[in-house]
């Protein structure tokens, strides 16, 4: 058989070529086979390389936890979008490590309420601020939507910094921009991350999404 031109690496007989319909067939289906084997191999591979864990409540729930989180995760990732049944308009959202409530949280972060800039530092708290919530007293189905960033979960030192986003809109005075991150000081491993309101319970349809590549 003369030269054979590849398509996605099967190959097909060319004009050119002597007729050769039973070998031509028989390198062609090894060659696809060959291809989904390695298409299969790239899946597992990549199914193997990131993590990914979901939350959506059912009902209003004091905090959500996702615990069993791999070790040796490079880069961490929470999507959220939350509403606390607590009476006010906007709420605060507070994340911890490892269920750890000890003073080992510090961090800074600017709030946008309306068009007034705040910033403010936390020393020696018992969680990170991540973000600013919708609250019970907001219209109905409004919820504040985040995101939650820690590099270096897999404990390349012996402690992890956040970054964060966040944003609610109830009305132009009562519109919250967040933009911060923190310090957990304290060694891993790290497992485990826990979601809660400064007051109230997270509401019902609260959802969390937490990805993480090695």
């Amino acid at each position: 058989m003369g030269v054979f031109t590849p398509v996605y690496g099967w190959p097909f007989q060319a004009l050119t070529d002597r007729p050769d319909g039973p070998n031509l067939g028989e390198d062609g289906f090894l060659a696809a086979e060959a291809t989904v084997a390695g298409i299969d191999a790239r899946v597992v591979a990549l199914e193997g390389a990131v993590y990914r864990a979901t939350a959506r409540l059912a009902a209003p729930a004091a905090s959500v936890t996702f615990s069993g989180i791999p070790t040796t995760l490079r880069r961490l990732t929470l999507s959220w979008t939350a509403r606390s049944t607590n009476a006010a308009v906007a709420q605060n959202l507070r994340c911890r490590v490892n269920n750890d409530s000890t003073a080992v949280y510090n961090g800074n972060f600017t709030q946008q309420n309306n068009t007034t800039i705040t910033g403010s530092v936390q020393t020696a708290a018992t969680f990170w601020q991540v973000g600013v919530i919708t609250g019970a007293t907001a219209a109905a189905s409004n919820f504040g939507a985040g995101e939650i960033v820690i590099p270096g979960w897999n404990a390349p030192h012996t402690n992890i910094n956040h970054v964060h986003r966040s944003h609610m809109y109830e009305a132009a005075a009562s519109s919250w921009l967040e933009h911060g991150g923190g310090l957990y000081f304290a060694a891993g491993p790290y497992n485990r991350l826990d979601l809660f309101a400064d007051a109230g319970n997270l509401d019902t349809n609260s959802e969390f999404l937490l990805t993480g590549i090695v």
